[in-house]
């Protein structure tokens, strides 16, 4: 792994996440000495689903999908991480492999940490106490997670993704490529398009250039099964 150019002071990039903002002053700055930097080119993996973990990262900028094997070569993302987000950081307390696998959506800058150079820092039971509770809160979201993307159907995902984007005007912005957003709700891009190819045959959907037109009646009686079942 080769070390990228200084991209941000450690110290500064650490104090503005959540995990180690509100820790001590000198013990994030211990950590900081520690950090290292690394630029990953998109498509580059970062680690891969049950491989041995050596490090987990802190995304300064770009984005990294974490997707999981679903067989018959298909993948799951289980979420796109954004910049100040952590990744990897389960191998300190699991078994010491990676239970996802994570791959740069675009050119990415990553603070990251050994995890054997990070243990000894877990003695200090504040921080070892605040990390913790931020892990079980982000296990319960990838479980919560890995349920919906196994119950749905592809078209079901499909809305609730479009659902947490802004609409104005009865349209929504799509900011992502099909490809991106195939990945997104768990499906590959020939699937996705026949997908939305059946949608407009059924006129419940349009999609011209950036933007995206739905039945709000349809989408609005399948997100209510969704949320009932």
């Amino acid at each position: 792994m080769v070390a990228d150019k200084l991209i941000m002071n450690p110290l500064e990039l650490l104090q503005q996440n959540e995990l180690f903002g509100e820790l001590d002053f000198t013990f994030i700055n211990n950590i900081a000495k520690n950090a290292h930097y690394h630029h990953a080119t998109k498509g580059e993996l970062l680690f891969i689903e049950g491989e041995p973990g050596d490090s987990f990262y802190l995304i300064a900028d770009g984005r990294v999908r974490l997707f999981k094997s679903a067989g018959n070569d298909r993948e799951t993302t289980i979420k796109t991480a954004l910049p100040g987000e952590i990744i990897g950081e389960v191998i300190l307390f699991e078994s010491g492999v990676y239970p996802v696998s994570a791959q740069a959506v675009t050119d990415s800058k990553l603070l990251f940490l050994h995890r054997s150079e990070f243990m000894g820092f877990l003695e200090d039971s504040a921080f070892r106490n605040a990390f913790l509770a931020v892990l079980m809160r982000k296990q319960r979201y990838l479980a919560e997670r890995i349920k919906v993307l196994s119950s749905l159907d592809v078209e079901e995902r499909f809305l609730l993704y479009l659902s947490k984007l802004p609409a104005e005007n009865d349209a929504i912005k799509i900011t992502e490529n099909k490809s991106v957003i195939a990945g997104e709700i768990g499906t590959i891009p020939e699937t996705f398009s026949r997908m939305i190819k059946k949608m407009k045959q059924r006129s419940v959907l349009e999609w011209k250039g950036d933007l995206v037109k739905i039945d709000k009646n349809y989408m609005d009686s399948v997100l209510e099964e969704i949320l009932i079942s």
